[in-house]
């Protein structure tokens, strides 16, 4: 179990960890109008339970969580700045020798266009061995791949980073290939808790 980590969602703080069988989160929100504790065990070492925490504060009270819909993109909210947060999923990628094939800075490109828009920046990245493979079972699915996750910094500073749920990008093209979806979900899901957490290597 790590120590206790702070967002810029002010007033918010959360612990968690894996330990002798169990997995256990627990957050506050501590500003006088967000007054919500959540706190959750399992009895199964490895469950990242942030997610459904967040759901579950929302659920609560409007605004703490990232305001999409958790069943459609899996988010969770960064302890770091938009750019430290991407340069981390950028060095976890390259450790785990997963190209990365573009970054596309959306907040670069708006001033372009003369027009204002918070830091954004979306990675787009994959391993041709894994996606060629879905993509043998239905070529449709090139669309959404290589496979890309969102950086953001919302309206109050807080900053997220979301990809879309793997079982809904499967139920779309109707992917039967069930252990390279949920590898890739898992994968997902590490990178993301990796670079948004401070204790996670």
């Amino acid at each position: 179990m790590a120590g206790w980590e702070f967002t810029r969602h002010p007033g918010f703080l959360e612990i968690k960890g894996t330990t002798g069988g169990f997995s256990a989160y627990l957050s506050r929100f501590t500003a006088g109008d967000e007054l919500v504790c959540v706190t959750m065990l399992t009895n199964k070492e490895g469950v990242d339970m942030t997610q459904v925490a967040r759901d579950i504060a929302e659920a609560y009270k409007i605004g703490l969580g990232s305001g999409l819909n958790s069943e459609k993109i899996k988010n969770q909210e960064s302890k770091f700045s938009v750019d430290e947060t991407v340069s981390r999923l950028k060095a976890i990628l390259k450790s785990e020798g997963v190209p990365v094939f573009t970054e596309i800075d959306h907040e670069k490109n708006a001033e372009g266009a003369g027009m204002n828009l918070r830091p954004t920046k979306v990675l787009v990245f994959g391993n041709p061995k894994v996606g060629t493979k879905l993509m043998q079972d239905k070529q449709g699915v090139a669309l959404d791949l290589p496979l890309r996750v969102s950086v953001w910094q919302d309206k109050i500073g807080r900053v997220w980073v979301g990809y879309e749920n793997l079982d809904d990008v499967a139920k779309t093209y109707d992917l039967q290939d069930k252990q390279t979806i949920d590898k890739i979900d898992n994968f997902m899901t590490k990178l993301v808790s990796r670079a948004v957490d401070a204790y996670i290597q």
